[in-house]
């Protein structure tokens, strides 16, 4: 086929999210998240919850429309504690 069925992949969001509540257990051994993560202490950076949803919700808007596809583990979940919609449905 003449057609080109290739894709760009690239991550546009990944960071943690801060927690408004104490975290009583990280779980780490199944997360793999630690006290310091969400301290900003790790390998990526923390940001608090309303400014993870602006910078989501922006990036959503960015496209203009255009088809997204998103890969995550649970991302019907993450959208909707941010109560953001993508724009073709979970």
């Amino acid at each position: 086929s003449d057609e080109d069925d290739s894709f760009e992949l690239q991550t546009i969001y990944d960071k943690f999210v801060r927690p408004s509540k104490t975290v009583t257990d990280y779980r780490t051994t199944w997360s793999g998240i630690t006290k310091d993560d969400l301290k900003g202490l790790g390998c990526l950076p923390c940001v608090p919850f309303d400014v993870c949803r602006r910078e989501v919700s922006e990036l959503l808007a960015s496209f203009h429309g255009k088809p997204v596809l998103l890969v995550g583990h649970a991302l019907k979940n993450d959208f909707e504690v941010l109560h953001l919609r993508h724009p073709f449905g979970l």
